[in-house]
């Protein structure tokens, strides 16, 4: 049979379906005995994207033990624009259901094997045509598609599982990922595919028996799960997983996102005798019988000679748009990542006593001018709070609040408000630490029913064993805030979440009836947040507050895909200042400057072990971290150039600034480049060799 509207057209068979969205999009689904088994190729302006032998299909189960094993085929029809893949969604009740008894054992089930009728799926499809890009400077057209479930059962559920892979050609031979995730660590940020090469996976993943310290980290095996553990497996969209995926390969870039922000857990994974590359989003939402997903997005960009430098420029226009998006929808506002300086004042177990120096105000209040001198913009300082570390020395720390009031040992509130109040006259601001609470805090011990807890029943610890995460729904958003007023009272500028990931926004209510995800009541309190004056840093990779990946070191490693980012480095006068290591040189940390993605520094500063004397770090550091300050204000359109020089565009203004980090620079025709930093001379258009660190203004000739 054959139907067709203005835009969009059809023809099904026994064994499949056949839709065509004019003018460019055809997608193609396998029917199996009359059952749909799936989106088999989907292609847009001839490019295939899907490897044969891959189907896509949501996968669900639904909370009292129903798996939808197969989806009947009805039919297909068109409203409002969209085609719309009507089927009735079979199933049957699993021996072994997902929930977890106290003992971590799964429930067991009485089977009911015989395939019953447990509702019925929509699958909405539409063609797409969006514009990416400051039109200023570059405007890119991605045509394609995007599709959502619509999904009514018999029995409640909370997730859906989009399974099925995607791969440029159709095939990932030669395909390159780009992804700013969290495991940059152990999986490369830009990983070009290879039947005869490595597998690659997005989970967070480290070496067994390892420091989990970027320079003893091995390629992976073929299979990316062997011999590694994988902390978080699949990570959440916005809050440690990548905002999006973009691949290219050939002329031709594949970009795949959603729209809207929500919860969504996703994996990336290739195994060199797969037949593509996995992509799987498991989409979390409050228990319900009928659930429309929010619309996936994947679209195509072409462009003749596509080079690396032109899909990262086109990556960074996507990542622009898709953050602002979302944090707009939120009420976000974007905060540029700046030079900073911190103290880790943790400590560990059996090593550290677990606090800093009651001191410390008046050790870092003497080093204010430095700080300020050498261009840090902000102070990160903790550890002053209440927690079981001035409890348990050298067994705990900081890392284990009661609350966040400045604790009487390091000088009271008012202590607190003079040291803050003396990092503003020098032009610093302050930020301070936020975990989650120790368990037995008396936030929990007055209101037990805040404390999350995970399917089994056992407290939500993000793995600690030692915190717990708390109901943004029950009070504790309310009483955090009274806690976060206190400090904005005192001075406070910043506040860092802690373990962002894994104990604030991937928590999910399972003693809520509702199985309420967290993550946007979550954004909603740090909106909460920014409308009183405190912005928040995260330990993630996430548009929503500065991004403060405090991980291991990824400098040399494909910077451009740092961008927008605030990792952090040690300068201790020891083996851990990664200056002295070869973590990091002053030409690599301004290349990170140069690419939005500042590095902050720090000591450890613990009571028994106070830092003292003088900062070790390089010369250069100061110089360029000014610069750095004075042309942030310039810097919000970035282009890469193919000699790895970077062009800033500030479209509202009219400026541009150009940084040198690989020994050349390339300047604009009708443009003339004025010297800022390094020891370069005024340069006219073309491409010009330079010193290996340098930036300049540009004037129009």
């Amino acid at each position: 049979m054959t139907l067709t509207t203005d835009t969009i057209s059809w023809t099904t068979t026994e064994t499949g379906i056949s839709l065509h969205l004019a003018p460019t999009v055809d997608l193609d689904f396998t029917i199996e005995r009359g059952m749909l088994a799936g989106l088999a190729q989907a292609t847009v302006d001839g490019v295939a994207t899907i490897a044969p032998g891959s189907l896509r299909l949501p996968h669900v189960e639904t909370r009292d033990g129903w798996v939808v094993t197969s989806y009947q085929f009805v039919g297909v029809r068109v409203e409002g624009g969209e085609a719309i893949i009507d089927a009735d969604a079979i199933g049957v009740q699993a021996e072994i259901g997902r929930r977890l008894d106290m003992f971590q054992f799964a429930y067991l089930s009485t089977p009911r094997r015989k395939p019953t009728v447990l509702g019925k799926l929509a699958w909405h499809i539409k063609r797409q045509s969006v514009p990416i890009g400051c039109a200023a400077v570059r405007e890119t057209r991605w045509m394609g598609f995007s599709y959502s479930y619509e999904l009514s059962l018999s029995h409640p559920f909370h997730w859906i599982l989009d399974a099925g892979t995607w791969e440029l050609g159709g095939d990932p031979e030669g395909v390159t990922v780009f992804s700013q995730h969290m495991a940059a660590i152990g999986g490369p940020m830009e990983q070009t595919m290879s039947r005869s090469g490595k597998g690659y996976t997005s989970a967070e993943t480290f070496e067994k028996g390892s420091s989990n310290n970027a320079d003893v980290f091995h390629d992976y095996a073929n299979d990316p799960n062997d011999e590694y553990i994988l902390p978080i497996q699949a990570q959440l969209r916005g809050a440690g997983g990548a905002l999006f995926d973009l691949q290219h390969k050939g002329d031709s870039l594949l970009l795949c996102y959603y729209d809207k922000p929500g919860y969504y857990r996703t994996l990336v994974e290739w195994r060199p005798d797969a037949d593509g590359i996995g992509h799987l989003d498991q989409i979390y939402f409050s228990k319900t019988q009928t659930y429309v997903s929010p619309e996936k997005y994947i679209l195509m960009a072409q462009r003749d000679g596509l080079s690396r430098v032109d899909a990262f420029n086109l990556w960074t226009d996507v990542y622009d748009a898709i953050a602002d998006s979302w944090r707009a929808q939120k009420g976000i506002p974007h905060s540029d990542s700046v030079p900073g300086f911190g103290t880790d004042c943790c400590g560990g177990a059996g090593v550290h006593i677990g606090y800093g120096p009651a001191d410390m105000f008046d050790q870092w209040e003497k080093r204010l001018g430095w700080l300020s001198e050498n261009g840090f913009q902000t102070f990160f300082i903790a550890g002053f709070g209440n927690h079981r570390g001035h409890d348990m020395p050298f067994v705990a720390n900081m890392c284990q609040p009661y609350d966040y009031r400045v604790h009487a040992r390091y000088g009271g509130p008012e202590r607190f408000r003079q040291f803050c109040n003396a990092a503003h006259a020098h032009g610093i601001k302050v930020a301070t630490w936020f975990g989650a609470p120790y368990t037995t805090a008396p936030v929990f011990k007055k209101h037990p029913d805040w404390m999350l807890r995970y399917d089994s029943g056992a407290p939500w610890d993000g793995n600690y064993g030692t915190l717990c995460a708390a109901s943004l729904r029950r009070g504790f958003h309310e009483w955090l805030m009274d806690e976060v007023r206190y400090l904005q009272d005192l001075g406070l500028d910043h506040a860092f979440f802690d373990s962002y990931h894994n104990l604030w926004a991937m928590a999910i209510d399972f003693t809520d009836p509702d199985l309420h995800p967290q993550f946007m009541d979550l954004v909603d309190l740090q909106a909460d947040m920014e409308r009183i004056g405190v912005s928040t840093w995260v330990e993630s990779f996430s548009p929503f507050g500065v991004t403060a990946a405090g991980f291991w070191p990824q400098y040399a490693r494909t910077p451009e895909l740092s961008y927008d980012t605030h990792y952090r480095c040690m300068t201790d006068d020891s083996r851990s200042n990664d200056f002295y290591n070869g973590n990091l040189t002053a030409a690599v940390y301004f290349r990170m400057l140069a690419n939005k993605s500042p590095i902050g520094m720090g000591v450890m500063d613990l009571d028994n072990a106070p830092f003292a004397g003088d900062i070790h770090i390089p010369d250069e550091i100061g110089p360029m971290n000014r610069t750095y300050n004075a042309l942030l204000p310039t810097m919000r359109v970035r282009t890469l150039n193919d000699d790895s020089s970077v062009l800033w565009t500030n479209p509202t203004t009219d400026e541009l600034v150009l940084f040198a980090v690989c020994g050349s620079a390339t300047v604009p025709d009708g443009f003339r480049a004025v010297p800022v930093y390094g020891e370069g001379l005024e340069l006219g258009a073309g491409k010009h060799q330079t010193p290996k660190s340098a930036a300049y203004r540009l004037v129009r000739q």
